[in-house]
């Protein structure tokens, strides 16, 4: 359990928890320790190797944004704006590759507050901000370049703090991040789908929290 770090079973459809009901303790492998939060400073983005191959990609995604700056938490693109992924700043949110635009308002700054974002999760054609839900456009996002956090394909590096990732395609939960620190030290992104860490592609070090 990432928080109890119990060992457990755990159920990607309905997101619980099963913890053991008999006596004595399973034994288990110890291979990182779970974080907050890891936080890029602009400079730090992580290659998912995933890449869209049609438009029923998706994600959710519980980050923080630490800049009103023009940039991605996520996404993908083939170089000709064809976008996958949410842009995020002080007073507005753009789902590119979906056609979607909405401005909140300065009043409603998304900066240095941590935020639940979602584009098309489990193909639902829905794209959400906070408590803030709407339908979505066509989307042209079948663009075949790997999905990024912290950014687009590795550009528009996004400064802030991503607590947890989860990817979708159709109906199908394909990768679901979270942040850790492995024993060697490296801190970085374990997705509990390939069993497999996804580390820093960019300069510099990510920020454990």
């Amino acid at each position: 359990h990432p928080k109890t770090l119990q060992p457990c079973m755990y159920d990607m459809v309905t997101k619980r928890y099963f913890f053991n009901a008999g006596t004595g303790q399973f034994k288990y492998e110890y291979t990182f320790d779970t974080l907050e939060y890891i936080e890029s400073t602009g400079a730090q983005w992580i290659d998912t190797g995933i890449a869209t191959t049609s438009n029923d990609f998706g994600f959710t995604l519980d980050a923080m944004p630490l800049t009103s700056s023009d940039t991605y938490p996520i996404g993908s693109s083939d170089g000709d704006k064809r976008f996958f992924g949410i842009r995020s700043n002080s007073s507005s949110v753009f789902a590119y590759g979906w056609q979607w635009y909405k401005s909140s308002g300065a009043s409603q700054s998304y900066v240095n507050i941590k935020t639940q974002m979602s584009l098309n999760w489990l193909n639902s054609k829905q794209v959400s901000i906070g408590n803030d839900v709407s339908e979505l456009q066509d989307a042209v996002i079948d663009n075949g370049r790997n999905i990024s956090l912290f950014g687009v394909s590795g550009g528009l590096l996004w400064k802030g703090r991503i607590y947890r990732a989860t990817i979708s395609n159709d109906y199908q939960v394909v990768a679901d991040y979270i942040p850790v620190r492995k024993l060697d030290g490296t801190v970085c992104m374990y997705d509990f789908i390939s069993g497999e860490f996804k580390v820093n592609a960019g300069s510099g070090a990510v920020v454990a929290g």
